[in-house]
């Protein structure tokens, strides 16, 4: 999938309509939002665009899961307040549809260069349920039968996707075919620039860190990223099902892919043939399971195994240094996924030992680091750091699938770079 897209930067949309599709999916209790940190993403691109100063500016996004239905419980009302409180604007315009008639008389009687935001695209049944690249998903409305793209695109010129972490789904509004213009936001793009030098162009030599519980899912990516990698390391509860396959492992209760086992000789065959170093945990802290606050944790090495009733909970001393010696060769990092389980304060070490390494290599070796999926974002965000590596993916799932070579729809639908429409002055310099 070329990851190179035309971004906003490259448009002209002075006086020019704008559609911003973001991700402003977050907690709201008793109308109030109760953590607002995934509006700071989207901030960048709003204020940049609105300082193009365009006719008006409208924000699509969706909240909760309200299963295609109005339902006060998802409205997306209360981020008005907060976008405005934050941007310090007189107003954000709250309209409580997302297309229509009288949506389309209040977008058009706004005054010059407003902020409007619609309502939770999450209510329409045809935004997730599943329509084709082509947009055929059909809707109807006051004004007949259209499409619920062709809808938004009556009440905009221009299409901008800034929302990563939903662009892996196969929504109406990732798609926007209906207009001729489709770029990509601040947010995407620094997303798009990563991952291309990622899969594409990485400095050597080049590490990639996997953790986590889902072999299955983190499969597709190991095998995606083995022919483009010099070093592997794979911890966490990943590690086990290899363990146990590769070294006769014993691993009590923790987590085995019984689906994925078969393939591992052979994966590891081809990393020999390939020349790419495969690290595997030595020594774990293991504890007995339920896992609680009050949990022990005893230290044992791929010898010794894991009795049954206990499961690995982190990596051990003597595998933290083996990793960090891996990590401090590179020159390109990417992590997905912890070492242990990092909610517990027994278990952290791995994972944090790990972030502090990144952070340092990012600044020793001036190395590119990414820390891609919610688990990896959430250590960075827990232990301050976030500021310490080259980039933190916004993307979850997006970015587990973009590393596995899936396409993304709401990236495939983008336009490729040009220069030869610039000659259109309604929308290019």
């Amino acid at each position: 999938m070329p990851l190179r897209k035309l971004s906003v930067k490259d448009l002209n949309i002075t006086h020019r309509r704008v559609l911003l599709r973001v991700d402003l999916n977050m907690p709201i209790e008793d109308s109030l939002l109760t953590n607002s940190q995934q509006m700071y993403h989207a901030l960048g691109t709003i204020k940049y665009i609105l300082d193009q100063k365009p006719r008006y500016v409208i924000l699509i996004s969706q909240l909760g899961q309200p299963n295609g239905r109005k339902d006060n419980n998802f409205t997306i009302k209360p981020i008005a307040k907060e976008l405005q409180r934050i941007l310090e604007r007189k107003q954000v315009i709250f309209l409580n549809d997302c297309i229509g008639p009288e949506v389309e008389d209040k977008c058009r009687q706004s005054p010059q260069g407003s902020l409007i935001l619609l309502e939770n695209l999450y209510f329409f049944p045809e935004e997730n349920t599943g329509n084709n690249l082509n947009g055929s998903n059909m809707i109807l409305t006051k004004a007949g039968t259209i499409t619920l793209q062709y809808a938004l695109r009556r009440i905009a010129d221009v299409f901008i996707n800034d929302s990563f972490s939903t662009s892996y789904l196969l929504n109406s509004s990732m798609l926007c075919n209906a207009f001729e213009v489709r770029s990509a936001g601040l947010v995407l793009k620094k997303e798009l620039e990563y991952f291309q030098r990622a899969l594409h162009d990485p400095q050597r030599p080049y590490l990639v860190i996997f953790g986590g519980a889902k072999l299955m899912e983190k499969m597709k990516i190991i095998e995606n990223m083995l022919p483009i990698v010099d070093e592997m390391i794979i911890g966490g509860s990943l590690s086990f099902t290899f363990l146990k396959v590769l070294k006769g492992m014993q691993i009590g209760d923790s987590v085995y892919c019984e689906k994925t086992a078969p393939y591992l000789k052979d994966f590891i065959q081809r990393a020999i043939a390939l020349k790419v170093t495969v690290h595997l945990p030595v020594d774990f802290f293991i504890t007995k399971i339920p896992v609680t606050d009050n949990s022990e944790a005893k230290l044992v090495h791929v010898a010794d195994g894991i009795p049954k009733e206990w499961i690995g909970a982190d990596i051990g001393e003597t595998t933290l240094k083996l990793f960090k010696d891996a990590i401090c060769r590179a020159n390109f990092i990417v992590w997905n996924g912890p070492m242990g389980i990092y909610e517990y304060p027994l278990f952290t070490k791995g994972s944090q030992g790990i972030l502090d390494t990144v952070g340092e290599t990012t600044k020793n070796n001036h190395a590119i680091t990414i820390l891609s999926g919610e688990d990896t974002a959430a250590c960075a965000s827990l232990w301050g750091g976030e500021s310490k590596v080259s980039h933190v993916s916004t993307g979850g799932l997006a970015s587990v699938k973009i590393l596995a070579g899936e396409a993304l729809p709401g990236v495939v639908t983008l336009r490729r770079p040009f220069s030869h429409l610039k000659a259109n002055l309604c929308l290019y310099d």
